[in-house]
C-alpha cells in the first residue's frame, strides 16, 4: 500500500502532549492505512469520538488531511469498528476488490467511473488487526496513552 497513507502512532501523554502532533508530520506511523481504504471505511470511522488538536475541538471521525487524537474515550469504539472490518474482509478472496470513489472524466461532466481498489486481503487484515491492537492498548492505558492519526 504505497502512496497516500494515513499514519497512526501510539503515544504516551507524559512524553508527547496533544500539542506535539507536529513532531510526527512526515513520519511513517506504527501502522499505515492507504487513503482509499480509509475512505472506503469512512462512514463507520465517523462514529469514533476524537479530538482535532490543530483546532482544539472535539468531534467524531478522522481529520483526513491533518491530525486526530483518539483517547481512551474513543479507543473502544475504534477497536470494535476495526475488528468488524477485519472480520468482514476475512471473508473475501485473497485479493480484496472494492469499489472506490467516483472519478469524473475530464472535459465530460457527468461521465466517469468508480475507482477499482485492490488490496491483498491478508495485508489489509494485518493492518486493521494491528490498529485495533493499538486501540486496545489505549483502552488499557488508564488515560495515559492515546492514538495519534496523521491524515494525508
Amino acid at each position: 500500500m504505497a502512496g497516500l497513507n494515513h499514519d497512526f502512532f501510539l503515544l504516551d501523554r507524559a512524553e508527547h502532549p496533544f500539542t506535539a502532533y507536529g513532531d510526527f508530520a512526515g513520519s511513517s506511523g506504527t501502522i499505515q492505512i492507504h487513503d482509499d481504504l480509509v475512505h472506503y471505511m469512512a462512514d463507520a470511522l465517523r462514529w469514533i469520538p476524537s479530538l482535532n488538536p490543530a483546532r482544539k475541538r472535539r468531534g467524531f471521525g478522522l481529520n483526513l488531511h491533518g491530525p486526530t487524537i483518539i483517547t481512551d474515550a474513543g479507543a473502544p469504539i475504534a477497536r470494535r469498528i476495526l475488528e468488524s472490518w477485519e472480520r468482514l474482509f476475512s471473508s473475501s478472496p485473497p485479493m480484496l476488490r472494492l469499489t472506490g470513489g467516483w472519478c469524473e472524466t475530464v472535459g465530460n461532466p457527468g461521465a466517469g467511473r468508480y475507482l477499482k481498489l485492490r488490496y491483498r486481503r491478508d495485508d489489509a487484515i494485518t493492518r486493521l488487526r494491528g490498529l485495533a491492537s493499538l486501540c486496545r492498548r489505549v483502552e488499557r492505558g488508564g488515560g495515559q496513552r492515546y492514538l495519534l492519526h496523521m491524515g494525508i
